[in-house]
């Protein structure tokens, strides 16, 4: 099991119905069973955000890899208009 955290910054503009909840349920609907993911969690202050993954895998880079691609999947809905990854 490894963690891994993702930072974003809202650009001023980022839709303000993007709450903590709302993200976690854009990574549990997006992620995929192979994404090894276990537990999520969400932080959101205002102008940034951080989402924090727990992912299954045999070496930490490959964790990050994997949850790379899901938290691109996720910041291309709509919801997470405005947030950008750092």
């Amino acid at each position: 099991m490894h963690l891994v955290t993702w930072r974003l910054r809202g650009d001023g503009t980022a839709h303000t119905g993007t709450g903590e909840g709302v993200v976690t349920d854009l990574i549990w609907a997006l992620s995929r069973p192979d994404d090894g993911v276990d537990h999520v969690v969400v932080r959101i202050q205002p102008g940034r955000m951080a989402i924090v993954l727990f992912v299954r895998a045999l070496r930490p880079g490959g964790a990050r890899d994997v949850s790379a691609e899901l938290v691109n999947r996720v910041a291309e809905a709509p919801a997470m208009r405005g947030w950008h990854l750092l």
